[in-house]
């Protein structure tokens, strides 16, 4: 039996299989907000938000369709999505709002030249009002990482740099608890940060689709998964070092078709 991470949990939202509205509801006396979404969903689609407001329930779709009601069981949409062939997750609302829109990060995790895994930037995404999701159908602008902190929890150059550690640290410890799993190199890693600056990981995406929203990180992100490449075939410490002082827009063979 694994021995789990304690101090990794703390970073990890309560989430759970779901298969009744019952569970919707117990899990909603634990938290005032909730996120319905299926397992393997795509886009954001298909999720909903879950707000308890007083005496009564909010919830907002993926197409920031709203309705509020007084029991979940006057939501039909609820007990159709559980109900589905698609298996569907609840878990503990973590999302970080700034002036009405959903800001979350992405962080592009990846192991290097020398098998270690490191982050090759960090992005924020943030979406259009009201919307409770921040992917490409619903984004409105991206900014990067470190301008997203700065801007929202007003950190001077110290405080940002001590937080940005946190968060590769947090993320780095998940990455090598993934290695337990089998073998990766290449993950985007989805997280939000509350008031108190502390680090959600909401997903780890193990095939992330490019291309990169900020271009000054492209080159980093799409050339370091073949450093690692030639690590695992043997090439010569010199060979990647030669390798990485080269433009990735120089090496026309090796572009993702």
């Amino acid at each position: 039996m694994a021995i789990p991470d304690l101090t990794l949990r703390k970073h990890l939202p309560y989430t759970n299989k779901v298969t009744s509205i019952k569970e919707v509801k117990k899990m909603l006396n634990s938290y005032s907000s909730l996120y319905v979404k299926p397992i393997k969903g795509s886009e954001g689609r298909r999720i909903l938000h879950i707000e308890k407001d007083g005496t009564t329930i909010k919830i907002t779709n993926d197409t920031k369709g709203k309705s509020t009601v007084k029991r979940l069981d006057d939501y039909p949409l609820l007990k159709r999505r559980i109900k589905s062939n698609r298996p569907y997750l609840v878990q503990q609302g973590v999302a970080t709002k700034h002036e009405s829109r959903n800001i979350d990060f992405r962080i592009y995790m990846q192991k290097n030249e020398k098998k270690k895994w490191v982050s090759s930037g960090i992005t924020a995404r943030v979406s259009k009002p009201e919307s409770i999701i921040t992917n490409l159908r619903q984004l409105d602008y991206w900014i990067t990482g470190p301008e997203a902190l700065s801007q929202i929890f007003k950190l001077d150059e110290k405080s940002l740099k001590r937080q940005e550690e946190k968060i590769v640290s947090i993320c780095t410890r998940a990455c090598k608890k993934l290695d337990k799993k089998g073998t990766f190199g290449d993950i985007a890693i989805d997280f939000v940060v509350d008031k108190n600056l502390h680090v959600w990981i909401l997903e780890m995406n193990l095939r992330h689709v490019y291309p990169v929203e900020d271009p000054n990180l492209a080159p980093e992100v799409k050339r370091t998964p073949f450093l690692y490449a030639m690590s695992l075939a043997g090439f010569p410490l010199k060979e990647k070092k030669e390798y990485s002082r080269l433009s990735y827009s120089k090496l026309p063979s090796l572009e993702r078709k």
